[in-house]
């Protein structure tokens, strides 16, 4: 099985309470979902791997790079997008400014920056609004925009959080049919949400987190199998996610 990022013994804390413990995981090509309860520790795995924030312990490595160095760190985040939960923006910024700067910032020369924001806006659907200020959007319109940064610059490893919070379904489906998309086009990804249901649209593999900790990985029909004996959640894989999280973290 071939990776794109692994961590090995990572541990992360604030103050006395540890988000990560002793966690060791690897991401594989493909589209990973990272699942888990509000506090699982899914957004500082993420910080972790893009090299936002470096672990109080263990170490990480992304696209055979291991993060050590400040060429390293360049590196590595020159080759993944991301989407945090939260982003920044001029909102005095057009749509197409926005995203020509995020690419420029991942250091897509400035002759390519309108064609690779062009082709990014038009892959979440905003091509007719890409002059509108960004102040201007609605939130499932910015989320979209998040998205069009992320992937502009055509990165090897895309790491997304929460992407589809603000989507409406219509959307939803559209950005799972993106990511399917990219994928085939040899992208792999790492997203994490909590809803359970947009794993079997675009999951090769699933991991679990709960208090900090890998609860779950596998496939999709894995996590439902996990889920024979219990008859709590709608569906399967609802039923699997309940089962591996266990009765303390269900919630």
């Amino acid at each position: 099985m071939q990776v794109v990022a692994t961590g090995a013994d990572l541990g992360q804390r604030y103050g006395r309470i540890w988000a990560l413990q002793n966690l060791t995981i690897e991401i594989p090509t493909g589209v990973t979902v990272l699942l888990g309860p509000n506090g699982a520790g899914k957004t500082t795995l993420l910080d972790i791997v893009v090299t936002l924030r470096p672990p109080a312990a263990g170490a990480v490595s992304v696209l055979g790079v291991p993060a050590t160095t400040g060429s390293d760190v360049r590196e590595i985040r020159r080759r993944t997008g991301y989407l945090p939960q939260h982003f920044g923006y001029y909102r005095s910024f057009t749509l197409q400014e926005f995203v020509e700067y995020a690419a420029w910032l991942k250091g897509v020369p400035s002759r390519n920056l309108s064609a690779a924001a062009t082709d990014a806006i038009a892959r979440v659907d905003l091509a007719a609004r890409s002059r509108s200020k960004m102040g201007a959007l609605s939130g499932g319109m910015l989320r979209r925009a998040g998205i069009a940064q992320a992937i502009a610059h055509r990165p090897e490893f895309v790491v997304l959080d929460e992407p589809a919070v603000g989507l409406d379904p219509t959307q939803r489906i559209r950005f799972r049919a993106l990511i399917r998309q990219l994928a085939a086009d040899g992208a792999s990804f790492l997203v994490s949400t909590h809803m359970v249901e947009d794993v079997r649209a675009t999951a090769d593999h699933v991991v679990v987190l709960s208090d900090g900790r890998a609860v779950f990985t596998g496939t999709s029909d894995e996590l439902e199998q996990r889920g024979s004996d219990t008859d709590l959640g709608d569906t399967s894989l609802e039923r699997g996610y309940s089962n591996v999280l266990g009765p303390s973290r269900r919630t």
